[in-house]
C-alpha cells in the first residue's frame, strides 16, 4: 500500500471525575495516512510503556485500518498535539476534524468522529508550499483552537491562529504575522510544539526552536538554523510530534522530546527521536535517541 499523505500527532481522551470538570489526556502518538484510493488510514506506534508493547519499534492493533473514505481531494494533512486533524483540499479550503476512535475498521466513518468534523475554517490555503500544525489547544466540545505555520511560494513563513473569541470561532488577532523567510528551499518541513525540522535538497536536516507567549506570536531560539544531521534526502514523508505526553505550558523550562517518522521513496519507514537543543552537528550524533533510525515493519 502506498500512502499519498502522512501525518503524526495525538488524539485526546477526556477524563471526567465529576460533572463540573474534565481533563484532556493525550494518547500515544498516532499516524494518519491517505492512500491512493482515498481511504483515511489509522496507525498507532507502540512505545516502551504501552501495555501491549511487543518490541520497539512496532505497530499496535488496528494499525492500517480504514477509518474513512472520500479523502482523495485532500492535498495536505496535519495532526496537532491535542488531536485536531487539519486538511487542505483541492478547493483551497482549510478544514478541521477530530477523531476519538481506536482505529476500528470503519471505511464508512460511521463512528468515532466529532459532529464538527469537516468544518471549513478558511479559504485560499492551496497556494502554500508548506503547511504545518504548530500548536493545538483542545476543547472538550466544539472546534479546537489551532495554530499553523504556512510558507508561501516566495519562501516567507507566516503564523495563523484560529480559535474561539467572543463566542465565535475564527481567525485570531495577530494572524498572518510574518515570522521568517527563505523557507521555500526546503524539501520537507515537519513541526512539533517548540521545534521545526527542515530538510535541505542536499540532505542536511536543520533545526529551528521556537518560543511562543500566546497563540499569535513566535520568537526563534538560539541555534535555530543549525544542521543537526545529514542524509535526509530521498524522502517521500517526514512527520514529527512531541513525545513527552501531557501538555506543558510555554513558560515552563523543559526540553521536549520529539519523535519523527521518515519514509523513503522506496517505502522504508524509520523512527527517530530528538531531545537536543539544535547544537550544530552535521554528523547527527548529539541529541538523538539511542534507537533513532530504527526501521519499522512497513505496512505502507
Amino acid at each position: 500500500m502506498t500512502l499519498r499523505l502522512l501525518t503524526l500527532g495525538r488524539q485526546i481522551i477526556w477524563e471526567r471525575t465529576d460533572p463540573s470538570s474534565a481533563r484532556a489526556i493525550p494518547t500515544p502518538p498516532v499516524h494518519y495516512g491517505i492512500d491512493d484510493a482515498g481511504f483515511l488510514r489509522w496507525y498507532r506506534m507502540l512505545a516502551d510503556d504501552d501495555p501491549d508493547y511487543g518490541g520497539f519499534p512496532a505497530w499496535g492493533a488496528n494499525s492500517g485500518n480504514a477509518i474513512g473514505n472520500g479523502w482523495g481531494a485532500v492535498t495536505w494533512l496535519g495532526l496537532g498535539d491535542f488531536g485536531v486533524l487539519a486538511a487542505i483540499k483541492e478547493d483551497g479550503g482549510l478544514y478541521l476534524y477530530r477523531y476519538t476512535g481506536k482505529g476500528e475498521d470503519d471505511p464508512a466513518a460511521s463512528t468515532g468522529w466529532s459532529s464538527e468534523s469537516g468544518t471549513k475554517i478558511a479559504d485560499g490555503w492551496g497556494d502554500f508550499v508548506h503547511v504545518a500544525v504548530a500548536l493545538n489547544h483542545t476543547q472538550e466540545e466544539g472546534l479546537d483552537d489551532v495554530s499553523f505555520m504556512a510558507v508561501d511560494r516566495a519562501g516567507d513563513m507566516y503564523w495563523y491562529a484560529f480559535g474561539t473569541q467572543d463566542g465565535a470561532f475564527g481567525l485570531q488577532p495577530g494572524s498572518g504575522r510574518k515570522i521568517g523567510n527563505g523557507w521555500a528551499q526546503f524539501q520537507h518541513v515537519a513541526v512539533a510544539p517548540q521545534a521545526v525540522f527542515a530538510v535541505m535538497p542536499n540532505g542536511d536536516l536543520r533545526w529551528y526552536g521556537y518560543n511562543y507567549s500566546n497563540r499569535d506570536f513566535v520568537s526563534w531560539k538560539t541555534n535555530s538554523g543549525n544542521v543537526i544531521g545529514n542524509g535526509w534526502n530521498g524522502l517521500s514523508h517526514l512527520v514529527a510530534a512531541e513525545w513527552n505526553g501531557d501538555f506543558i505550558p510555554p513558560d515552563f523550562d523543559y526540553l521536549p522530546k520529539v519523535g519523527l517518522t521518515s519514509v523513503s521513496v522506496t517505502g522504508e519507514v524509520l523512527s527517530h527521536s530528538y531531545q537536543g537543543t539544535g547544537v550544530a552537528d552535521p554528523g547527527g550524533h548529539v541529541g538523538w535517541g539511542p534507537r533513532s533510525g530504527s526501521g519499522i515493519e512497513s505496512i505502507w
